[in-house]
C-alpha cells in the first residue's frame, strides 16, 4: 500500500467525500467480507483487481477507479488484492468505528442518519441536549400509544435516562444517544 505522509492522511481522512466512502464501505462489511469470500475459491485472502474492483461496484451501488482508489483502501502484493486488509485501521484510526461488534456498527452507521434526526425532534428547545423533562415526554408518548395508559411508571423513565446519560450531567448528548 502506497504510504501517505501524515499530512495527507488527515487531508484524506478529513475529505467529506473519503469519509462518505469509508462509511459505506462500513456499513456494508458483512455483504463486501461474503463477497469477497465467495469470489476467492481458494481461500488465499487475495482477488485479482477486477475481482475486487467489480465487487465493489456491485455491493456499493457505485461505478468509482476503484483500480486508482485502492492504494487508500487496501493492501496489495504480487498475488493481488489482500481483501481483508481494507477494514484493517478503522477501528485504530477513528473513533467512530472502535466498537468491536460490527453489527452493531453496520446498524448503527445504516440508520445514523435517522438517529440524528430523531435526536433533533426530541431536542425540541434545539439545546444541543435531551432535557430529563423532553426524554421523559417522548417515552410517555410512546408508551401511551403502545399500551393506551397515562399510568407510566416514572422510575422506568428516570433508569432509561441514568442508562444513556453516561456523564450523569442530567441531560443526554448525541454521542450518548447514539
Amino acid at each position: 500500500m502506497e504510504k501517505l505522509s501524515f499530512n495527507k492522511e488527515v487531508t484524506l481522512f478529513e475529505d467529506p467525500a473519503y469519509q462518505s466512502l469509508v462509511e459505506k464501505i462500513m456499513t456494508n462489511k458483512s455483504l463486501l467480507e461474503k463477497e469477497f469470500q465467495r469470489a476467492d475459491r481458494y481461500q488465499t485472502n487475495h482477488l485479482s483487481l477486477t475481482v475486487w474492483s467489480k465487487i465493489m461496484t456491485n455491493v456499493l451501488h457505485i461505478d468509482l477507479p476503484w483500480l486508482i482508489l485502492r492504494s487508500k483502501l487496501v493492501q496489495e502484493d504480487t498475488q493481488g488484492i489482500l481483501y481483508n486488509t481494507m477494514f484493517d485501521g478503522y477501528i485504530l484510526d477513528n473513533t467512530r468505528f472502535q466498537m468491536s461488534n460490527t453489527g452493531i456498527m453496520e446498524d448503527l452507521y445504516m440508520w445514523k442518519d435517522m438517529l440524528i434526526r430523531l435526536f433533533n425532534l426530541i431536542d425540541y428547545d434545539h439545546s444541543g441536549f435531551i432535557s430529563r423533562n423532553e426524554f421523559s415526554d417522548v417515552v410517555k408518548l410512546i408508551l401511551y400509544d403502545e399500551y393506551n395508559t397515562d399510568d407510566i411508571d416514572e422510575a422506568y423513565i428516570e433508569e432509561l435516562i441514568s442508562a444513556m446519560d453516561l456523564d450523569n450531567n442530567g441531560r443526554i448528548d448525541i454521542n450518548e444517544f447514539l
